[in-house]
């Protein structure tokens, strides 16, 4: 705490970010929103629970975000209704970045890429039972030459040290697939802790 002056910012206010039941229902009010302004229904049988477990950890704002994004990809497409796909893609790429131009790798370069993210995937799915694996890729993404995604239902409140220490040797697996199988790590390994 810093010193607060009397009558100025003397309130502090903590604000928690929503559970998967309150981040499922704020999907279906902006999806509920758009088909307002639209004047039309504008999505098709949506997986909401799986919407909502991959945005574990976002704001209100960051879920608005996400739904405003896809309206504007399916729009673009030429799509006349959401679904689903859209829905992910502009999660991944709130949380990512944007998909990278496909640029030509070497099958060595592939190789080793395969090789780290299913060391993140391999350890995620055995050491947090919390945790699903949703998606792993040799694409690039952002500034990941690959990316594994994972899912859980919500941030839990408190960590005990072997929880920390799982999500630790899943962060560093990908190097340590890459020891394991090609003899050294890369430089791929810099942004996973």
């Amino acid at each position: 705490e810093g010193v607060r002056r009397e009558g100025r910012f003397d309130r502090t206010c903590r604000l928690e970010l929503p559970e998967r039941e309150s981040r499922e229902a704020l999907f279906r009010m902006e999806i509920g929103r758009l088909a307002a302004q639209a004047g039309q229904p504008v999505a098709d049988a949506l997986d909401y629970a799986l919407l909502a477990r991959l945005s574990t950890g976002l704001s209100p704002a960051g879920i608005a975000t996400v739904v405003n994004a896809a309206a504007v990809a399916a729009a673009r497409d030429g799509a006349l209704h959401l679904d689903t796909t859209q829905l992910q893609r502009a999660l991944e790429r709130h949380r990512i970045g944007d998909p990278q131009e496909q640029r030509v790798m070497s099958e060595a370069l592939r190789h080793r890429i395969a090789v780290h993210e299913a060391g993140h995937a391999l350890v995620g799915h055995l050491s947090l039972p919390g945790i699903r694996v949703e998606k792993v890729s040799v694409l690039p993404q952002g500034a990941a030459l690959g990316v594994t995604i994972f899912s859980e239902e919500d941030l839990a409140a408190l960590a005990t040290a072997s929880e920390i220490r799982a999500r630790l040797e899943m962060m560093l697996a990908g190097r340590a697939a890459e020891i394991l199988c090609l003899g050294e790590s890369s430089t791929g390994a810099a942004q996973d802790l």
